[in-house]
Protein backbone atom coordinates (compact mmCIF):
# COMPACT_ATOMS: atom_id res chain seq x y z
CA UNK A 1 0.00 0.00 0.00
CA UNK A 2 1.42 3.64 -0.72
CA UNK A 3 1.33 5.80 2.06
CA UNK A 4 0.76 9.71 0.88
CA UNK A 5 4.07 11.28 3.44
CA UNK A 6 2.82 14.78 2.33
CA UNK A 7 -1.01 14.62 3.69
CA UNK A 8 0.18 12.69 7.11
CA UNK A 9 2.56 15.69 7.68
CA UNK A 10 -0.54 17.91 6.74
CA UNK A 11 -2.21 15.94 9.63
CA UNK A 12 0.67 15.99 12.41
CA UNK A 13 0.85 20.38 11.61
CA UNK A 14 -2.55 20.00 12.01
CA UNK A 15 -2.53 17.83 15.06
CA UNK A 16 0.22 20.29 16.61
CA UNK A 17 -1.96 23.04 16.16
CA UNK A 18 -4.89 21.72 17.89
CA UNK A 19 -3.19 20.59 20.84
CA UNK A 20 -0.91 23.90 20.96
CA UNK A 21 -4.07 25.38 20.86
CA UNK A 22 -5.81 23.60 23.45
CA UNK A 23 -3.12 23.89 25.78
CA UNK A 24 -3.24 27.58 25.14
CA UNK A 25 -7.13 27.92 26.00
CA UNK A 26 -6.46 25.33 28.97
CA UNK A 27 -4.07 27.95 30.56
CA UNK A 28 -5.80 30.90 29.75
CA UNK A 29 -9.41 29.74 31.66
CA UNK A 30 -7.10 28.20 34.47
CA UNK A 31 -5.10 32.01 34.17
CA UNK A 32 -8.49 33.62 34.70
CA UNK A 33 -9.98 31.39 36.90
CA UNK A 34 -7.13 32.22 39.74
CA UNK A 35 -7.44 35.71 38.71
CA UNK A 36 -11.36 36.17 39.66
CA UNK A 37 -11.38 33.87 42.87
CA UNK A 38 -9.84 36.15 45.00
CA UNK A 39 -9.01 36.33 49.00
CA UNK A 40 -6.77 39.54 50.30
CA UNK A 41 -6.44 41.41 53.45
CA UNK A 42 -5.61 45.26 53.54
CA UNK A 43 -5.32 47.84 55.52
CA UNK A 44 -6.68 51.14 54.81
CA UNK A 45 -5.33 54.50 56.97
CA UNK A 46 -7.84 57.09 58.17
CA UNK A 47 -7.01 59.85 60.74
CA UNK A 48 -5.04 58.41 63.46
CA UNK A 49 -5.98 55.21 62.80
CA UNK A 50 -6.01 52.10 60.10
CA UNK A 51 -9.36 49.70 59.27
CA UNK A 52 -8.47 46.01 58.47
CA UNK A 53 -10.28 44.98 55.26
CA UNK A 54 -11.03 41.57 53.77
CA UNK A 55 -11.64 41.19 50.05
CA UNK A 56 -12.86 37.79 49.00
CA UNK A 57 -15.37 36.69 46.06
CA UNK A 58 -15.35 37.35 42.35
CA UNK A 59 -12.92 40.02 41.22
CA UNK A 60 -15.14 40.78 37.82
CA UNK A 61 -18.34 41.30 39.38
CA UNK A 62 -19.82 44.01 41.34
CA UNK A 63 -17.82 45.03 45.19
CA UNK A 64 -20.00 44.96 48.18
CA UNK A 65 -18.96 46.24 50.94
CA UNK A 66 -19.88 44.89 54.15
CA UNK A 67 -20.91 46.77 56.94
CA UNK A 68 -20.99 44.36 60.45
CA UNK A 69 -23.20 45.35 63.46
CA UNK A 70 -22.53 46.65 66.70
CA UNK A 71 -21.54 49.28 67.20
CA UNK A 72 -18.55 47.22 68.45
CA UNK A 73 -19.06 44.21 66.50
CA UNK A 74 -16.86 42.60 63.82
CA UNK A 75 -16.89 40.93 60.56
CA UNK A 76 -15.25 37.53 60.69
CA UNK A 77 -18.29 36.06 61.35
CA UNK A 78 -20.13 37.40 58.37
CA UNK A 79 -17.76 35.66 56.02
CA UNK A 80 -19.54 32.65 57.07
CA UNK A 81 -22.83 34.24 56.98
CA UNK A 82 -22.78 35.70 54.03
CA UNK A 83 -20.10 34.67 51.34
CA UNK A 84 -21.46 31.06 50.76
CA UNK A 85 -24.47 33.18 48.99
CA UNK A 86 -22.44 35.98 47.76
CA UNK A 87 -19.04 35.52 46.72
CA UNK A 88 -19.58 34.04 43.65
CA UNK A 89 -21.29 36.65 41.97
CA UNK A 90 -20.12 39.76 43.62
CA UNK A 91 -16.71 40.72 45.06
CA UNK A 92 -17.28 41.37 48.91
CA UNK A 93 -15.31 43.74 50.96
CA UNK A 94 -16.06 43.08 54.50
CA UNK A 95 -14.86 45.85 56.92
CA UNK A 96 -14.00 46.15 60.08
CA UNK A 97 -14.69 49.51 61.48
CA UNK A 98 -12.98 51.96 63.67
CA UNK A 99 -11.46 50.37 67.20
CA UNK A 100 -13.20 46.75 65.77
CA UNK A 101 -12.63 43.50 64.98
CA UNK A 102 -8.68 43.44 63.40
CA UNK A 103 -8.43 47.30 63.11
CA UNK A 104 -6.52 48.97 65.07
CA UNK A 105 -7.84 49.70 68.78
CA UNK A 106 -8.96 53.37 69.24
CA UNK A 107 -7.07 54.88 72.00
CA UNK A 108 -9.13 58.42 71.39
CA UNK A 109 -12.57 57.72 72.33
CA UNK A 110 -13.61 61.22 71.37
CA UNK A 111 -13.36 59.35 67.35
CA UNK A 112 -16.17 56.61 68.01
CA UNK A 113 -18.81 59.05 66.76
CA UNK A 114 -21.17 59.12 63.36
CA UNK A 115 -19.16 61.92 61.55
CA UNK A 116 -15.88 60.13 62.02
CA UNK A 117 -17.56 56.39 60.57
CA UNK A 118 -19.14 58.15 57.82
CA UNK A 119 -15.56 60.08 57.11
CA UNK A 120 -13.79 56.71 57.55
CA UNK A 121 -16.45 54.84 55.36
CA UNK A 122 -15.94 57.45 52.55
CA UNK A 123 -12.28 56.89 52.72
CA UNK A 124 -12.72 52.90 52.35
CA UNK A 125 -14.52 53.42 49.62
CA UNK A 126 -12.42 55.71 47.26
CA UNK A 127 -9.85 53.16 48.80
CA UNK A 128 -11.21 50.18 47.04
CA UNK A 129 -13.09 51.86 44.12
CA UNK A 130 -9.32 52.61 42.84
CA UNK A 131 -7.76 49.43 44.04
CA UNK A 132 -10.20 47.58 41.73
CA UNK A 133 -11.39 49.72 39.35
CA UNK A 134 -14.56 50.10 40.33
CA UNK A 135 -17.24 53.18 39.34
CA UNK A 136 -19.68 52.49 42.10
CA UNK A 137 -19.85 50.38 44.98
CA UNK A 138 -23.17 48.83 46.91
CA UNK A 139 -23.34 48.80 50.42
CA UNK A 140 -25.13 46.05 53.10
CA UNK A 141 -25.29 46.51 56.76
CA UNK A 142 -26.70 44.41 59.49
CA UNK A 143 -28.29 46.03 62.61
CA UNK A 144 -26.07 48.66 63.20
CA UNK A 145 -24.42 48.58 60.02
CA UNK A 146 -27.46 49.08 58.52
CA UNK A 147 -28.11 52.19 60.31
CA UNK A 148 -24.43 53.10 59.40
CA UNK A 149 -25.46 52.59 55.43
CA UNK A 150 -28.11 54.69 55.73
CA UNK A 151 -26.14 57.71 57.19
CA UNK A 152 -23.58 57.62 54.53
CA UNK A 153 -26.09 57.30 52.02
CA UNK A 154 -27.68 60.82 53.26
CA UNK A 155 -24.96 62.69 51.62
CA UNK A 156 -22.96 60.50 49.58
CA UNK A 157 -25.44 58.59 47.57
CA UNK A 158 -23.41 59.52 44.26
CA UNK A 159 -20.63 56.61 44.94
CA UNK A 160 -23.40 53.87 45.53
CA UNK A 161 -25.04 51.62 43.07
CA UNK A 162 -27.32 50.23 45.35
CA UNK A 163 -27.87 49.96 49.94
CA UNK A 164 -29.47 46.80 51.58
CA UNK A 165 -30.57 47.29 54.63
CA UNK A 166 -30.71 43.86 56.83
CA UNK A 167 -32.65 44.54 60.22
CA UNK A 168 -31.20 48.33 60.36
CA UNK A 169 -32.72 50.74 62.48
CA UNK A 170 -33.38 53.05 59.48
CA UNK A 171 -36.74 52.46 60.53
CA UNK A 172 -36.33 52.82 64.32
CA UNK A 173 -39.06 55.13 65.15
CA UNK A 174 -41.99 52.24 64.01
CA UNK A 175 -40.00 49.96 66.12
CA UNK A 176 -39.60 51.80 68.92
CA UNK A 177 -43.36 52.69 68.82
CA UNK A 178 -44.38 49.24 68.37
CA UNK A 179 -42.46 48.44 71.27
CA UNK A 180 -44.07 50.69 73.73
CA UNK A 181 -47.80 49.94 72.70
CA UNK A 182 -46.69 45.94 73.50
CA UNK A 183 -45.15 47.05 76.82
CA UNK A 184 -48.14 48.88 77.95
CA UNK A 185 -50.68 46.53 77.03
CA UNK A 186 -48.57 43.90 78.99
CA UNK A 187 -48.37 46.10 81.92
CA UNK A 188 -52.08 46.68 82.00
CA UNK A 189 -52.25 43.28 81.51
CA UNK A 190 -50.96 42.37 84.89
CA UNK A 191 -52.03 45.25 86.65
CA UNK A 192 -55.46 43.19 85.94
CA UNK A 193 -53.95 39.96 88.11
CA UNK A 194 -53.86 39.75 92.01
CA UNK A 195 -50.74 40.74 92.90
CA UNK A 196 -49.08 43.15 95.57
CA UNK A 197 -49.08 46.88 96.28
CA UNK A 198 -45.58 47.34 95.38
CA UNK A 199 -45.95 45.79 92.11
CA UNK A 200 -49.18 47.55 91.36
CA UNK A 201 -46.93 50.93 91.44
CA UNK A 202 -44.06 49.14 89.80
CA UNK A 203 -46.06 48.68 86.59
CA UNK A 204 -48.06 51.81 87.51
CA UNK A 205 -44.55 53.56 86.55
CA UNK A 206 -43.82 52.38 84.06
CA UNK A 207 -47.03 53.02 81.80
CA UNK A 208 -46.83 56.60 83.02
CA UNK A 209 -42.88 56.89 81.78
CA UNK A 210 -43.83 54.68 78.25
CA UNK A 211 -46.84 57.56 77.54
CA UNK A 212 -44.53 59.99 79.05
CA UNK A 213 -41.41 58.77 76.05
CA UNK A 214 -44.20 58.26 73.73
CA UNK A 215 -45.64 61.93 73.85
CA UNK A 216 -41.89 63.54 74.02
CA UNK A 217 -40.72 61.71 70.89
CA UNK A 218 -37.98 60.16 71.94
CA UNK A 219 -36.48 63.54 73.01
CA UNK A 220 -33.83 61.49 75.75
CA UNK A 221 -33.26 58.69 72.81
CA UNK A 222 -30.30 57.13 74.40
CA UNK A 223 -31.22 56.87 78.10
CA UNK A 224 -35.08 56.64 76.79
CA UNK A 225 -34.70 53.42 74.50
CA UNK A 226 -32.00 51.87 76.58
CA UNK A 227 -34.35 51.64 79.02
CA UNK A 228 -37.17 50.40 77.14
CA UNK A 229 -35.29 47.29 75.88
CA UNK A 230 -33.36 46.18 78.47
CA UNK A 231 -35.16 47.07 81.90
CA UNK A 232 -38.62 46.64 81.11
CA UNK A 233 -38.90 44.02 79.49
CA UNK A 234 -37.43 41.48 82.39
CA UNK A 235 -39.87 43.51 84.79
CA UNK A 236 -42.95 42.49 82.28
CA UNK A 237 -41.77 38.90 81.83
CA UNK A 238 -40.58 39.15 78.07
CA UNK A 239 -37.13 39.47 75.73
CA UNK A 240 -37.71 43.19 73.95
CA UNK A 241 -35.75 41.37 70.65
CA UNK A 242 -38.12 38.30 70.72
CA UNK A 243 -35.46 35.43 70.29
CA UNK A 244 -34.30 32.44 71.69
CA UNK A 245 -30.74 34.22 73.53
CA UNK A 246 -29.58 30.62 74.01
CA UNK A 247 -29.04 29.87 70.06
CA UNK A 248 -26.52 33.07 70.22
CA UNK A 249 -23.26 31.74 69.42
CA UNK A 250 -20.74 32.85 72.32
CA UNK A 251 -17.25 33.39 72.51
CA UNK A 252 -16.41 29.75 73.47
CA UNK A 253 -18.53 28.57 70.43
CA UNK A 254 -16.60 30.48 67.89
CA UNK A 255 -13.20 29.45 69.55
CA UNK A 256 -14.05 25.92 69.63
CA UNK A 257 -14.98 25.91 66.42
CA UNK A 258 -11.32 25.39 64.35
CA UNK A 259 -13.25 25.57 60.88
CA UNK A 260 -14.60 28.99 61.64
CA UNK A 261 -11.59 30.40 63.15
CA UNK A 262 -9.62 29.64 59.93
CA UNK A 263 -11.77 30.73 57.92
CA UNK A 264 -11.96 33.52 59.93
CA UNK A 265 -8.01 34.21 60.13
CA UNK A 266 -7.95 34.60 63.74
CA UNK A 267 -5.38 33.25 66.38
CA UNK A 268 -7.42 33.08 69.63
CA UNK A 269 -5.34 35.09 70.91
CA UNK A 270 -6.67 37.66 67.96
CA UNK A 271 -9.99 36.78 68.93
CA UNK A 272 -9.91 37.32 72.44
CA UNK A 273 -8.90 41.08 71.16
CA UNK A 274 -12.23 41.17 69.92
CA UNK A 275 -14.10 41.23 72.44
CA UNK A 276 -11.88 43.90 74.72
CA UNK A 277 -12.13 46.08 71.58
CA UNK A 278 -15.95 45.49 71.85
CA UNK A 279 -16.53 46.80 75.12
Amino acid sequence: MKVDFSKMKTFKILLIAFATGLAIITFSCQEKSLVKNIDQEIMINVPESELYVRVRGNAEKPLIINLHGGPGGYSGIDIKLMGPGLEDKFMVAYLDQRGCGKSSACSDTARLNVEQYIQDLDIVIDSLMNRYNKKKVNLMGSSWGGMYGFLYMLSHQGKINSYACIEGKANSNYQNHSLIDFEIKKANELLQTDISDSRKSELKFIVSELKRIKRSNFEHFHIDVNWMKHEVPPKLGFNAYFADTSKIISFKDVLQDTALMKLMKYSEDEYAQVGKKQK
